[in-house]
């Protein structure tokens, strides 16, 4: 027969075990995510271990200046930040193993608290991130259960204590309502919650990038390409960064200055294929096309189902002349990705040069319908139309490309559209 302490630890035995093929699972899944100890030594690690128990320890009972991302400090913890915590952790430890007999709900809570935060406390480091609020969803249970514990243990005695004790608990409850309605304003959308991180933790290059995504999303360039400098300022060698700024800039018509960061970016990153397709795309759009195509090639080697990829490097083989080979890219943009507008419209203009007709008909007119105010699609299905002798709806689609094409500032476009029409309308 097993003893007791044997019996406890067998039957447990099967949690171990998940426990243990979880953590392998994750470990090789975050594999390139991995601090080494060459970019975050021991001590470091360490320093930033205790430091993390104390703010969660703090969070748990008064949940201020909480944010997305927590970065790591560039310097490590200073030596100051880090007694204090240990302090704070061997005070705590001391009184809840005192108290383990006559409290042991107190010893529990604590021991769980510090236990299931040792996965996630970084000394595995994964990211760079210096702490996390999702990581105490279930280590705060065990602070939990002590208070829980605790209460009930205060609140029997004479009626006034009780009173006191519920008069308490209710404040303590509107507080933290409170607490809460406050902080989920910050995550209206991503502008307000980079933001938010940014007021918490002011040289977070993490959130200053996704704050230049959100300002650029909404189209202040401006605004996003100096946000985006403020991150390289924290962290000069973020490809990501790199290629946002990149993107950035191109879409702001500062074309040599967007290649310069893609190319750092791919430096940085060879194997980064956003940064690849985005080159790509400034490359062609400075009439280098062969050097864009093979741009494009190496951002399908990076990630072979890149659906934007496939297509850009359809539009380059079109316009160098290997038709066939572009039509096959367009294709396969579509098998990965049905609903890409911009790859059916030009699949219909590469198959209206080559005489698929009929299918170039069908594929523009699937542009419009997932983009109605497609003035590319527009124009193309004039064209297809044109050819095919329909005249009438022909018109109809060309005035459709111009205005749609004037009011989207595409001069180049309306102005082949209003040619075309013109042509049109022309008697021979």
């Amino acid at each position: 027969m097993l003893a007791p302490l044997s019996r406890l630890l067998w039957e447990k035995a099967s949690l171990l075990a998940l426990a243990g093929a979880s953590c392998a699972a994750t470990l090789w899944a975050q594999q390139p995510a991995l601090k080494t100890l060459e970019h975050l030594p021991w001590s470091q690690r360490l320093g930033n271990a205790a430091t993390a128990y104390a703010l969660y320890l703090g969070e748990f009972f008064w949940p201020r200046d909480l944010a997305v991302f927590y970065p790591l400090p560039r310097d490590g913890v200073p030596v100051g930040a880090v007694a204090a915590s240990c302090a704070i952790l061997a005070a705590v430890s001391a009184v809840a193993v005192a108290a383990r007999r006559a409290h042991p709900y107190l010893t529990v809570g604590w021991l769980w608290f510090l236990g299931m935060l040792v996965p996630v406390i970084g000394l595995v480091q994964v990211g760079a991130q210096s702490m996390a609020d999702r990581y105490t969803y279930l280590p705060q249970i065990g602070l939990s259960i002590a208070l829980a514990w605790g209460a009930a243990a205060l609140a029997h005695g004479p009626p006034l204590r009780c009173r006191a004790g519920s008069l308490a608990a209710g404040l303590l409850l509107l507080a933290l309502s409170a607490c809460a309605w406050r902080q989920t304003g910050f995550w209206r959308n991503s502008e307000t919650l980079w933001s938010r991180a940014l007021a918490c933790a002011p040289a977070n290059a993490v959130a200053l990038n996704g704050l230049g995504l959100a300002l650029a999303t909404s189209g202040r360039l401006p605004q996003a390409i100096d946000v985006y400098r403020q991150a390289l300022a924290c962290n000069s060698d973020d490809a990501r960064v790199l290629n946002n700024l990149g993107h950035a800039l191109l879409q702001s018509g500062s074309v040599p200055e967007a290649m310069e960061r893609f190319q750092h970016a791919l430096a940085i990153a060879p194997d980064f294929p956003q940064a690849h397709f985005n080159l790509g795309h400034a490359l062609a759009g400075s009439g280098r096309v062969a050097a864009a195509a093979q741009q494009f090639q190496a951002a399908l080697r990076a990630e072979p189902n890149y659906a934007e990829a496939h297509a850009g490097l359809g539009g380059a083989l079109l316009e160098m002349g290997r038709l066939t080979e572009a039509l096959d890219h367009y294709q396969q943009a579509l098998r990965i990705k049905p609903g890409y507008a911009a790859a059916h419209n030009n699949l219909g203009e590469a198959q209206l040069a080559s005489g698929q007709l009929a299918e170039a008909i069908v594929h523009c007119r699937e542009a419009i319908r997932l983009r109605p105010d497609y003035a590319a699609a527009h124009y193309n299905l004039g064209c297809c139309f044109t050819k095919a002798g329909r005249q009438p709806e022909a018109a109809a689609e060309l005035a459709q490309a111009v205005r749609l094409a004037r009011a989207s500032g595409q001069n180049a476009l309306a102005q082949a559209a209003a040619a075309q029409l013109h042509r049109l309308r022309t008697p021979p």
